[in-house]
């Protein structure tokens, strides 16, 4: 399923915004003048899906140009996306210091310096409600050579811990690693404003591609 919009409402019950995904569905597409797609589900296993199903019926029922179809169609041919066999992945639970985030943080060093010392940053958060404060970052994701990992500094709490382990501030903070992703100077704004550090040699790709007058659609 690919989300095609996304609004936020304050509800007790699924239920009680069956109207607005209704009005949702039809203006974002009949609104701008293309037909309803064609929608097809495996199963009802929960009852999010049943209450998706009775708005599509409920749509096709009143005259909109919609196919509802229970009936899974196989998926055309081509690659599965994974990583390579010889790329390591972890996930570790970095809320404070320990033994485990200092070695995995040093992994990702070693692999950093023998790959032109650069690292990939990204950051994982909560979705915030509209006109709520946002949400801390729940992960920081770094990647380096052969080496990927994903530290929970959010893992088991609700809120922001005080600091960040010193490994990963170490990186962070390390002028001659470079760190590179998308988004980049937004989330390194979010982690100086909540744990006070200043992560150096931020690249950012977007940026870096209109510099070089790079098309990126």
């Amino acid at each position: 399923m690919q989300v095609v919009f996304q609004k936020a409402l304050q509800s007790a019950s699924l239920r009680e915004i069956k109207v607005d995904l209704k009005v949702l569905f039809v203006a974002r597409y009949k609104g701008r003048g293309f037909k309803l797609p064609q929608v097809v589900y495996k199963d009802m296993c929960c009852y999010d899906c049943a209450l998706l199903a009775d708005i599509l019926n409920e749509l096709q029922e009143g005259g909109h140009d919609l196919v509802v179809d229970g009936d899974l169609p196989s998926p055309p041919a081509g690659p599965i996306l994974d990583l390579p066999v010889d790329v390591h992945s972890a996930c570790i639970p970095a809320s404070k210091d320990t033994p485990v985030v200092a070695a995995a943080a040093q992994n990702i060093r070693r692999q950093a310096e023998a790959h032109g010392r650069v690292v990939g940053l990204d950051l994982g958060w909560e979705i915030s409600r509209v006109g709520a404060p946002g949400n801390p970052p729940a992960t920081i994701q770094l990647a380096a050579g052969k080496q990927a990992m994903i530290f929970h500094i959010l893992h088991g709490q609700r809120s922001s811990p005080v600091k960040l382990p010193s490994a990963l501030v170490d990186i962070l903070e390390d002028a001659s690693i470079m760190k590179v992703g998308v988004g980049n100077k937004v989330n390194c704004t979010r982690l100086s404003n909540l744990f006070c550090v200043t992560v150096k040699n931020v690249v950012d790709f977007p940026a870096l591609a209109l510099s070089r007058n790079v098309d990126l659609r």
